[in-house]
């Protein structure tokens, strides 16, 4: 994914942009985003006719209706439906609202999704691969949409959404497998939209193509993209961030390991760690101060008191294997 900022929808939000069809672009364009979707979708069959169920629609791009203008039903709006179970491409206008590509598998994390329209018949894209082909359009022409995340009664996107592009261009597999992790310059050759969706605050998403076609949005709340490195090294803050009290146990406080557990309490009571300290002998390291407990016991019961009082959430055993066994003797409780 090519940037940390998305847009959250929640099954009722939505995101319209000035000019909610884009009627110039005809029969021949690319509509292309990143979507984590959170819930799944109707399933349909293929049709290039009628009016199938499209109440359980999670419409990333909305499919407006193409005659809302002019009332001539030759126009059609696409929209695309992305639900963690498949990905469906909806045509709009007079009594016309079929599944004219859909496809069913799994989607658990974010994917970089694009339909290609060549001469009204749809192809689909993920993650620059190609997945399948759809039924050419019977409409005279058919249209991108502008309006994303959804519109009752419908259906509403859940997940997340980000960089979204509508090109005036057919993009190919090479297109598109090269550039969705790329940031535009937003005067490329056939972008008419482009909504980055990278803002982080406020309630519009700004259209960084030249046509400057900005979209308010409502509902929808600002998120922040979490890789696995990310969210592991959270967690491990969270931890670290708890008080924890820890008992580290050695065999001889001699000069070089008492320094080490010196700069380990300091280190470790910056990140709210509490670090005590057992030896079972006494040697020369203690001469210097350190502001914690340090024991020096080798006897079962003293050592059973020393535990039961600490209350510690973790005992680290370094260098006394014998110690690991009187710890395994002496529980806590």
């Amino acid at each position: 994914m090519l940037r940390n900022t998305f847009l959250a929808f929640n099954g009722q939000d939505n995101l319209v942009t000035q000019k909610q069809l884009f009627k110039e672009v005809k029969n021949t364009f690319t509509i292309e985003f990143w979507a984590y979707p959170k819930d799944i979708h109707g399933i349909e069959k293929e049709s290039r006719n009628g009016v199938t169920n499209t109440f359980n629609q999670r419409f990333a791009v909305t499919p407006i209706f193409g005659a809302y203008e002019d009332r001539k039903n030759s126009v059609a709006g696409v929209g695309v439906s992305v639900g963690s179970n498949g990905i469906s491409v909806y045509e709009h206008t007079t009594d016309h609202l079929p599944p004219v590509l859909v496809f069913n598998g799994s989607i658990n994390d974010w994917v970089h999704v694009a339909v290609v329209y060549q001469n009204k018949i749809p192809t689909l894209f993920i993650n620059g691969e190609y997945i399948r082909t759809g039924l050419k359009s019977l409409k005279k022409n058919v249209v991108p949409s502008g309006v994303f995340g959804g519109l009752d009664p419908y259906g509403f996107y859940n997940g997340g959404l980000s960089e979204i592009r509508i090109w005036s261009i057919a993009k190919n597999q090479e297109e598109l497998s090269t550039m969705m992790n790329k940031e535009l310059s937003g005067g490329e050759t056939g972008l008419v939209g482009y909504w980055k969706l990278d803002e982080g605050s406020n309630s519009i998403a700004k259209d960084s193509s030249q046509n400057n076609n900005h979209g308010s949005i409502s509902g929808a709340k600002w998120d922040r993209y979490q890789t696995k490195e990310t969210k592991e090294t959270e967690e491990t803050e969270e931890i670290v961030n708890q008080n924890l009290n820890v008992l580290f146990t050695f065999f001889v406080p001699s000069g070089g390991v008492e320094t080490l557990n010196r700069q380990r309490f300091y280190a470790l009571s910056g990140r709210g760690i509490q670090c005590d300290f057992l030896y079972s002998q006494s040697g020369t390291g203690l001469q210097n101060e350190i502001n914690t407990s340090v024991f020096i016991t080798n006897n079962d019961n003293e050592i059973k008191g020393i535990i039961q009082k600490g209350n510690y959430d973790a005992i680290i055993i370094c260098s006394d294997l014998l110690l690991l066994q009187k710890l395994i003797r002496c529980p806590q409780n």
